[in-house]
């Protein structure tokens, strides 16, 4: 090392004499020589990249010489080509998606066949995301028989400042947030299928849907029976790699509120689609967060303007489950449930354990007009659960509503439409205590001379997987 040192020196020497002791000399001619130096080892430079990004092992190492001095930023000193090779073969074997790039590259020429070369590395596509991605290296080259190689190489990682973050947009997470978009309007469900952990947690504004099985089962109704032509039009798309100490939420760091690697990917977009119920064509601008963990979506964020979804599922639903109705139907639908009812049943619709089997245990109800006939008041009392509700015609959307709300705090939305003679398509939106929402669809029937109303309600468990619960009311006075 020391001669290394002390030949460099001379040679330092050597060029200060040949380039600067005849300034005659050091014009065009000079200039050109040093142009000519730095085209060599650009040529050199760009070898290898490419076989670095090629995976080519040999031919990353051929740039060495036999007899080299190279320590990267793992720190283990190769001190000959094969050892460096080696090293290669084994790097692009871990990691099949590395690529890099050089920048900032300067060359002091020390002679006309000894050149130290720096510059700064920047890697994509490594395994271990919370890896720094950028570093500095300095190499010295020498040029033997016409043929430049590299004799000294030393490359180590620029330090992330404390609590520094990176924000990405050409990494391989914000790729594939680009290619989930694009299958989500493709339908595509393999890719969908895989890209989603099975115990994603997603947020539609104040809509928790748990799971994959039950995620899925939402975009298959999107994509199936809500909109047709769906396009993800201006969108933008950057990744955020969190550092372990940057501040979250309530004083606390990333690195507390979560353990291991923290990374987001943020995307805004204008959500192109055309209703197949209505045929509308609607353009809503949206904003979806992504959280990944081992390369898949463990939670989704998604924000927007709902009410294009709520219309064209108010309408396909109305194309379900029958026509209009009229306000005499609502006389009607009023004078059918008026009085007091009774049934031994596991659970009622303003319970968030609905289709869950269990125990059976009276449940009891009492339903009355208002003075001007115009509403319909109703009062639930169970086990451990008490509910009141408000039903009302609604002249606009030519609907029955019902607004319910329960002791344990379980908000029920309801919609009623005629499904025949003494027979109800009702459709509930249920909101519990903790924000979590549920739907059901629900069928009332009366029967024996309108003294017994069965209610079959569907639903979906936790799962996503179809529930059914059957109850039978009977009326025990009017």
């Amino acid at each position: 090392m020391h001669r290394l040192v002390a030949s460099l020196l001379l040679l330092a020497l050597t060029a200060t004499n040949g380039f600067s002791a005849d300034s005659n000399k050091q014009g065009a001619e000079g200039e050109s020589q040093v142009g000519q130096i730095n085209k060599e080892l650009d040529a050199v430079l760009q070898k290898w990249e490419k076989a670095f990004n090629a995976k080519d092992a040999a031919g990353v190492a051929s740039l060495y010489t036999k007899k080299t001095n190279v320590i990267y930023e793992d720190n283990v000193y190769h001190k000959t080509r094969k050892s460096l090779e080696k090293r290669f073969e084994k790097q692009f074997k871990d990691e099949p998606k590395l690529q890099a790039t050089m920048s900032d590259v300067e060359r002091l020429i020390v002679s006309p066949t000894v050149v130290i070369e720096t510059g700064i590395w920047s890697n994509t596509g490594a395994n271990d995301s919370s890896r720094p991605t950028r570093g500095r290296y300095s190499c010295t080259l020498q040029k033997f028989g016409g043929q430049w190689l590299i004799v000294h190489d030393r490359s180590w990682a620029m330090p992330r400042a404390v609590g520094r973050s990176h924000l990405r947009t050409r990494d391989p997470l914000s790729k594939k947030a680009r290619e989930f978009f694009k299958a989500f309007a493709a339908d595509d469900k393999k890719f969908l299928n895989e890209i989603f952990a099975d115990d994603v947690e997603v947020w539609i504004n104040d809509v928790k849907v748990t799971g994959k099985t039950a995620y899925l089962a939402r975009v298959q109704h999107i994509n199936s029976d809500l909109f047709k032509k769906l396009s993800f039009d201006t969108l933008h798309v950057h990744t955020n790699y969190f550092s372990p100490k940057a501040l979250a939420s309530d004083g606390k760091t990333v690195g507390e509120i979560q353990d291991g690697p923290v990374v987001w990917t943020n995307a805004w977009f204008e959500l192109g689609a055309t209703g197949r119920t209505t045929g509308r064509k609607l353009v809503i601008r949206d904003h979806v967060d992504l959280r990944w963990a081992d390369g898949k979506i463990a939670e989704m964020l998604v924000y927007g303007n709902p009410s294009f979804m709520e219309q064209e599922e108010e309408a396909l639903q109305a194309s379900r489950e029958g026509g209009s109705v009229t306000r005499k139907d609502f006389k009607t639908f009023c004078e059918a449930q008026l009085g007091s009812w009774a049934g031994e049943v596991t659970s009622v619709i303003s319970e968030t354990d609905v289709g869950k089997e269990g125990k059976k245990s009276t449940y009891k109800w009492e339903a009355r007009l208002s003075d001007d006939g115009k509403a319909m008041t109703m009062t639930g009392m169970g086990p451990g659960t008490t509910g009141r509700s408000l039903f009302f015609y609604d002249a606009a959307a030519k609907v029955i509503r019902g607004s319910g709300v329960s002791s344990e705090g379980v908000v029920n939305q309801q919609t009623f439409r005629i499904a025949g003679k003494n027979k109800w398509n009702r459709r509930t939106h249920q909101t519990a205590a903790d924000g979590t929402t549920s739907e059901f669809r629900s069928v009332l029937t009366l029967s024996e001379k309108g003294n017994q109303l069965t209610i079959v309600i569907h639903g979906k468990n936790a799962d996503g997987g179809d529930t059914k619960q059957t109850n039978v009311w009977r009326r025990v006075s009017k």
